[in-house]
């Protein structure tokens, strides 16, 4: 079975450089009993990308800063907290955020909410569900 997952941002950054937002619907992956986000840069495994986490997981989750030569004696730190709500806001997605947080507070989001969320705030488009392997 091929996980399909929803495409809740698609965004441009600058040169080309793509980033999505992607929701995994229980119980489609690594059979977790809760929903999965994660954010995605650009259209290939090597690309740099978070996690997969639980919703709770993700709102606390922040990549490290590593740098290049030693600063203040350390030559990564982590990273500043607000990283996903960032991320949503980056993508002009922010409708997502408060729904991934309710998901982390133990309330049961529907997919039906989700879809009539992304509806409102898409034209009414519908919310698009396919392979990871077609993000392009």
């Amino acid at each position: 079975m091929t996980t399909k997952l929803y495409m809740i941002a698609h965004h441009d950054l600058e040169e080309a450089q793509l980033f999505w937002i992607t929701y995994y619907p229980v119980p489609y992956v690594f059979r977790s009993p809760s929903p999965m986000v994660t954010v995605f840069y650009g259209s290939v495994p090597s690309a740099r990308q978070s996690p997969c986490l639980e919703p709770k997981e993700m709102l606390n989750w922040s990549p490290y800063i590593y740098y290049d030569r030693l600063i203040n004696g350390k030559l990564w730190e982590p990273g500043s907290p607000g990283w996903f709500r960032r991320q949503c806001e980056a993508a002009g997605w922010l409708w997502f955020y408060p729904l991934v947080e309710r998901m982390a507070a133990g309330e049961a989001v529907l997919i039906e909410e989700i879809k009539a969320a992304y509806r409102e705030n898409n034209g009414s488009e519908e919310l698009e569900q396919k392979p990871i392997s077609e993000l392009v």
